[in-house]
């Protein structure tokens, strides 16, 4: 949306042309009655107040549990099993994507691995990741060792509550949105400024 399409947000009623498509009611439906149009701030508000009600749901105590255990294990973890684990990683990871662009371009069918799960990826375009989810997952660990490393005994309330948030959001699978959310957006957006 560009600066003259602003839109109110359905919480707060702030105008802004930066609003963000949430789904409530089921969580994954796309019928326009079930989304609404938030600004930043009231939909990571919402976001992290949901997710950290998911911890007290029976279903969701154990699988979360074990994803989290493994999460702190790959981050406490002296030996470094994957390089995207590294906090070193960008240097690393731009030379990395600058080898793949030249398979790529003299290969256009061969594959390469994500470098983080190793599943095979395939395409005309030279990535490092095979979806969001390991992009992200990869991230938050090099966040958590790097926090490690510094030192840092105590990390400051919000980050905490970020990474905590980030953690569950990647349980969730909460970084694989739906192919349709700019569609979404978009019509949700105009038939607000028809209202």
């Amino acid at each position: 949306m560009s600066g003259d399409e602003q839109v109110d947000c359905d919480y707060c009623g702030c105008r802004t042309d930066k609003l963000e498509l949430d789904h409530y009611g089921d969580g994954r439906s796309e019928q326009p009655e079930l989304l609404q149009l938030l600004c930043h701030k009231c939909h990571t508000e919402k976001t992290t107040q949901r997710l950290h009600q998911v911890l007290l749901e029976e279903k969701h105590k154990v699988p979360f549990e074990k994803f989290k255990e493994e999460f702190d294990s790959v981050v406490n973890s002296t030996e470094c099993t994957r390089i995207c684990y590294e906090i070193e990683w960008a240097t690393k990871a731009s030379e990395i994507l600058s080898e793949r662009r030249t398979i790529k371009k003299m290969s256009p069918n061969k594959s390469v691995r994500c470098v983080r799960c190793d599943k095979e990826l395939t395409g005309e375009y030279a990535s490092l990741y095979c979806n969001n989810y390991c992009e992200k997952y990869a991230s938050k660990v090099r966040y958590a060792k790097r926090k490690m490393v510094d030192g840092t005994d105590v990390i400051n309330p919000d980050i905490a509550n970020q990474l905590l948030t980030d953690v569950i959001f990647l349980y969730k699978g909460g970084y694989e949105k739906s192919k349709n959310t700019k569609n979404l957006k978009r019509d949700l957006t105009e038939q607000r400024k028809t209202i």
